[in-house]
């Protein structure tokens, strides 16, 4: 049996085991740390209490987590094409905050690119190696930058998903998870990069073994090695699947930078939809499909 209950910050409804009645859980919308209530009888003749059947998980701080730890996953089989349909419907459904979060991620982008070229031309010599290590500074910089938001674009997708409300102030949240998908991220880029040397091959069976280990870094709070373990176990009967997906989010994405790359602010958070919807899929977890 469940407590149900709503955080007192964001009014986001809530549903944990009873045995946690008492404790705290942190709300997985606004990342407060509310107060379990005890459990109660319910009331005679009263009906079940609606639930949101996509919210996500709820954790104890420093106790243990209240619902759909990582050892509770339930490995599924996704449907590439299912996640490309199911991802435009929802980015039809919220259009404005993911254009405006696609538009901070790509205008940061554009925004390191030229600071690079005007410090490295400052130099009189873009070949000189004082101009190379500022180029390198400065691309160094931006991808840190590109991870915090990244994470952030994670979540908001995560929110849509789920039908949690979306905010925009979403992607800019991505303090809690930066090291630990930092950590992640550098690991499955090193992974990728030497696999590519051996032949391309091995780099590709990387990529779709283990590109949901960046998804349960963010979703789960997993630890960088627990996040590729997991992932592991999920590729299972999934890795054609994700080179499918992988080649459908290649193609969109090549269609965006067509349009003048203005079609980019759609197609970006359309694939990052894909990834989130093919990751809810293959953790048993469920979603928005109306």
């Amino acid at each position: 049996m469940a407590i149900e209950f709503f955080c007192s910050q964001c009014q986001q409804q809530l549903s944990v085991p009873d045995e946690n009645a008492g404790k705290q859980a942190q709300c997985p919308s606004c990342n407060a740390v509310v107060d379990v209530p005890s459990a109660a009888p319910q009331a005679h003749g009263a009906g079940p209490t609606p639930t949101n059947p996509y919210s996500s998980p709820v954790e104890t701080p420093g106790v243990q987590p209240l619902a759909f730890s990582s050892g509770e996953i339930q490995h599924q089989v996704f449907e590439p094409g299912n996640c490309v349909s199911v991802a435009w419907r929802l980015f039809n459904r919220n259009p404005g905050v993911l254009i405006g979060a696609a538009a901070v991620i790509l205008g940061t982008n554009v925004l390191f690119g030229v600071v690079s070229s005007v410090l490295q031309g400052a130099t009189g010599d873009p070949q000189s190696p004082a101009a190379m290590l500022m180029g390198s500074l400065v691309s160094l910089s931006g991808n840190v930058v590109q991870a915090f938001l990244t994470i952030g674009m994670i979540r908001l997708c995560l929110a849509i998903a789920r039908g949690q409300q979306a905010e925009f102030g979403m992607v800019f949240s991505g303090g809690p998870y930066f090291w630990r998908y930092l950590g992640a991220s550098i690991l499955f880029g090193i992974g990728v990069f030497v696999g590519m040397l051996l032949l391309l091959i091995p780099g590709i069976y990387v990529a779709i073994t283990y590109w949901p280990a960046l998804m349960l870094v963010v979703d789960r709070k997993c630890g960088v090695f627990e996040s590729f373990e997991i992932a592991g176990g999920l590729a299972k009967g999934n890795r054609i699947n994700s080179l499918i997906l992988g080649v459908l989010a290649f193609a969109i994405n090549i269609l965006g930078l067509l349009m003048c790359f203005v079609g980019l602010l759609a197609t970006l958070p359309i694939v990052h939809l894909m990834g989130v919807v093919a990751y809810l899929s293959m953790t048993g977890q469920r979603y928005a499909t109306e």
